[in-house]
């Protein structure tokens, strides 16, 4: 794949700082040929591992298979977890003798019509904490690794349903998502603030149809929405009522379906 381009979010950064989080926190399942490449490093011979010390896992799927996990420690550490919270694969052999799921966290790659769009998970506190290089400026590694994930003839993958039986084709539905980026954008109102003119902008979309409006008339009509959606919002010295206890579990579990 030798052009794989990608699209690439303008303000979010990351760079990995060493908290180990993902190396405790997520079982990664590895194919035949990187458990035998790390067999070959050679781990148990060289004395950096006791000879007791299992690499890896076996975890049964259904009765005829079975999939291969990197191991754990007792403290619930991948065991090529460093004191450091440095990878031990990384630091000896470099980035590529990892497996390829170690080496993509925490980005994601999505079709997004004649480019690929690149995501940050938010279960990594530097991606939640916005630290690091701008991803935007990182696009020479991103498109090696993206080039080991991003299938051939992504480019034709359909854009997702507006609603059901409504599909729209790639450059309208991206105007859904540039106008609804917009609600956020704002530095001088509170992230409530912005949440709730979301919350109506998204509203406005639901009652409406987009069937017959396209391209520069779904431009303009989107724009009208996110006019409108701007006024939403919470005055400034209103009474902000705490949320009810069945409204602070429903929050606490879409909270943890989002993460």
């Amino acid at each position: 794949m030798s052009s794989l381009r990608l699209q690439l979010p303008t303000l979010q950064n990351w760079n990995c700082h060493n908290c180990g989080g993902c190396c405790r926190e997520h079982a990664i399942e590895i194919t035949e040929e990187e458990q035998l490449r790390i067999v070959e490093q050679g781990w148990h011979e060289s004395g950096e591992f006791p000879s007791q010390q299992p690499l890896f896992k076996k975890k049964r799927e259904s009765l005829f298979k079975t999939k291969t996990l990197l191991a754990h420690r007792e403290d619930g550490a991948c065991v090529f977890l460093n004191s450091e919270g440095l990878c031990k694969i990384h630091a000896k052999y470099g980035e590529e003798a990892k497996p390829l799921a170690c080496r993509i966290y925490p980005y994601a790659f999505h079709p997004a019509g004649k480019a690929a769009a690149v995501s940050l998970r938010f279960s990594c506190p530097s991606v939640v904490g916005n630290l690091g290089k701008p991803v935007a400026k990182q696009s020479p590694g991103l498109r090696t690794i993206g080039k080991l994930v991003v299938p051939e003839g992504y480019q034709k993958t359909p854009p997702p349903l507006l609603f059901p039986k409504t599909q729209l084709d790639w450059s309208d539905f991206h105007k859904f998502i540039s106008h609804l980026d917009q609600t956020f954008a704002s530095e001088n109102r509170p992230f409530t603030d912005k949440l709730i003119k979301a919350l109506a902008w998204i509203n406005v979309v639901d009652q409406s149809r987009f069937e017959s409006i396209k391209g520069q008339r779904l431009e303009e009509y989107l724009q009208l929405i996110t006019e409108a959606a701007g006024g939403e919002g919470l005055a400034e010295n209103s009474v902000k009522q705490e949320p009810s206890k069945p409204g602070r579990v429903q929050f606490r579990l879409l909270l943890a379906q989002y993460a």
